[in-house]
């Protein structure tokens, strides 16, 4: 059995925005950046597919251009030994669509994808592997979990038996369930609340269901300083971190069920998009930290390789302590402009380099900012910079220039000494 599996690459040509775009993921934790529209969440999509076998969503599609007949993916898979499995899956115009290999990806771990959209998509091998009952579709695994699924359960019609199979009973169903019966997942599940809630507000603790007016079913709840609140009237971040949550431990918790007297397996590859999502900036300054301890809550053996995209600069900043180069990669995809002039995006393994502070993120090259502050600031310095290198600025200029800054800048913004001198000798009444 494979204990360690995990994406050690992905090679996309002819399709997405790139005609080759090459990905080599750390075995930990991988965050991805880029500008929007330039394929983070094609990347994820297309890294889904290959670890599972199934598109989350709609199939990727090479276009129309002749010079991408040949589409393909190339990815390899760890196989823990030190040994990898790499497969080419080449489109098929005559179906339009990617044939699965019959062997499969060669991917034995569990995989979780938190899509941009609210909804999930799990992959579990013990799943795949287990017999159906005529009837039933064998779409089940990988499973997609709509946002409405994942609140309130999927079943399926198994037609000869006259009878509806559960595939998944839902957040609000086994929330409640696990909380009455006191068992191992509502314990696993309250401590990966706990951890991953915001560091500087209230720890997630569930509270005791309720019923709500016109709703048979009880409600879960979770605890406030002023009360319990039913967790369908929490914070968008909050029902986003507990949905995470709940589909980090139901998969596992199933995982567990399903291999029976096999041993479940120890490895997990997350992809989460847009992880600062809703999050306010101290929620996201404590997330990714809290998720790298989240496995010692499923299993104390669980190794999770994360694939994370973000567009958040205090994210990167939470990074600093513990970012670990030997297992932790950061990519950002960015524009190329080619001789001729076309454009295609390319993605660069880029070095952690620390910043310190989360303005300084922001003008980094991750980000590629010019200055941490409004676009009417920045012009507004621009412009003064250009003035501190002119001849023989007129001072009618200068006082424009500072009457801009003046409604522009904060009073203790870090330009202002270095433009007040300038502004006194040419005539500005400060």
């Amino acid at each position: 059995m494979n204990q360690n599996s995990t994406l050690t690459c992905l090679q996309l040509e002819g399709i997405g925005p790139a005609k080759k775009l090459r990905f080599e993921p750390g075995d930990r934790l991988n965050i991805i950046t880029g500008d929007n529209g330039l394929g983070k969440t094609f990347l994820l999509e297309c890294a889904w597919f290959v670890l599972s076998g199934q598109w989350a969503g709609f199939p990727a599609y090479p276009g129309d251009e002749p010079d991408r007949e040949d589409a393909k993916l190339t990815f390899s898979i760890s196989a823990g030994s030190g040994r990898e499995i790499t497969q080419e899956m080449l489109y098929d115009w005559n179906i339009q669509n990617w044939p699965i290999p019959l062997e499969g990806s060669g991917y034995d771990g569990l995989a979780i994808y938190a899509r941009f959209d609210g909804s999930f998509a799990i992959w579990d091998p013990v799943k795949a592997s287990i017999q159906r009952p005529e009837g039933v579709a064998l779409s089940l695994s990988p499973l997609v979990l709509s946002n409405r699924h994942l609140w309130n359960g999927l079943g399926e019609f198994i037609e000869r038996e006259g009878r509806e199979q559960k595939v998944c009973n839902g957040l609000l169903h086994d929330w409640v369930n696990w909380q009455y019966r006191q068992n191992q997942a509502y314990d696993i599940f309250t401590q990966v609340i706990s951890r991953l809630s915001s560091q500087s507000g209230e720890t997630l603790k569930p509270g005791k269901p309720v019923r709500l007016p016109g709703d048979s079913g009880e409600i879960p709840t979770l605890e406030y300083p002023w009360g319990d609140v039913p967790i369908v009237h929490a914070a968008a971040s909050v029902q986003r971190i507990v949905a995470l949550a709940y589909m980090m431990v139901w998969a596992y918790e199933e995982h567990k069920i399903e291999s029976r007297r096999r041993p479940p397996r120890r490895n997990i590859t997350l992809l989460i998009d847009e992880i600062e999502a809703h999050l306010h900036p101290k929620w996201q300054r404590s997330i990714i930290p809290a998720l790298l301890t989240v496995n010692a809550c499923l299993d104390q053996e669980i190794n999770i390789q994360f694939i994370i995209t973000t567009h958040s600069p205090m994210l990167l900043a939470s990074l600093e302590p513990g970012f670990d180069d030997s297992h932790d990669k950061l990519f950002r995809l960015n524009i190329h402009q080619n001789e001729g002039g076309s454009q295609h995006a390319v993605l660069d393994e880029l070095p952690f380099l620390r910043h310190g502070r989360a303005d300084n993120w922001f003008t980094s090259e991750i980000f590629g900012l010019r200055h941490a502050r409004s676009l009417e600031a920045e012009r507004a310095i621009e412009d003064a910079k250009k003035l501190q290198i002119k001849e023989n600025p007129a001072s009618g200029e200068v006082k424009a220039v500072h009457d801009r800054l003046i409604r522009y800048l904060g009073d203790h913004d870090t330009f202002w000494p270095r433009w007040t001198f300038f502004a006194q000798q040419h005539g500005a009444e400060l």
